[in-house]
């Protein structure tokens, strides 16, 4: 089955060559899964090719609008990304990008396991000197990181909106989008691309 990119109308079901076979089984839920999962993977890529936020004051200038684009898209991957895992557990899909709410309508079981696979990905990062360069407190669970950037995507997004003066959040989303991307497709290997 090949699959059209739908844009941002993701109730629409994929449309279908007239070739090839449906390895879903007719599940509408794994189908979304790996339209979602595509998309994440996407928007994490083009996120990770970007300059990071923190890029060096004497060439942040150069990197403002880049930096804005890396944020805006690591927050949208990371939206889908838990999009995704929504559709595989079977639960309905809000129109959000509030990311702490996403997180917290999965499963118990789900968020337990990816916040300890935060802990894992993120253990061996030297936590206390990435604070002294950033100057910002770390958060140590995936939770927490959720919770700093819940809104990032819609304060970013718009930041010109809201003038010279208006302290954006820290974004810490570059972990998450490995441990989701790696969790939905063990949970779920038939949606791997």
């Amino acid at each position: 089955m090949a699959y059209v990119f739908l844009g941002s109308n993701m109730s629409k079901k994929p449309k279908k060559k007239s070739s090839g076979s449906n390895h879903f089984s007719g599940d509408p839920n794994l189908a979304l899964a790996r339209r979602l999962l595509w998309q994440a993977r996407a928007f994490a890529r083009t996120a990770s090719a970007l300059p990071p936020p923190g890029t060096p004051p004497a060439i942040a200038p150069l990197f403002v609008g880049i930096s804005v684009a890396s944020v805006v898209n690591h927050c949208l991957s990371v939206e889908l990304y838990l999009k995704t895992h929504l559709a595989i557990e079977g639960r309905q899909i809000p129109r959000t990008h509030a990311l702490l709410r996403l997180f917290e309508l999965l499963s118990s079981e789900r968020q337990q396991r990816l916040g300890v696979q935060w802990i894992a990905r993120t253990n061996w990062t030297p936590l206390e000197e990435l604070e002294k360069k950033s100057g910002a407190c770390v958060p140590r669970t995936l939770r927490a990181a959720l919770a700093e950037s819940n809104d990032a995507f819609v304060l970013y997004r718009y930041a010109h909106e809201s003038g010279p003066h208006n302290k954006l959040p820290n974004v810490w989303l570059g972990a998450a989008t490995v441990i989701l991307d790696l969790d939905a497709v063990a949970c779920a290997p038939e949606i791997a691309l």
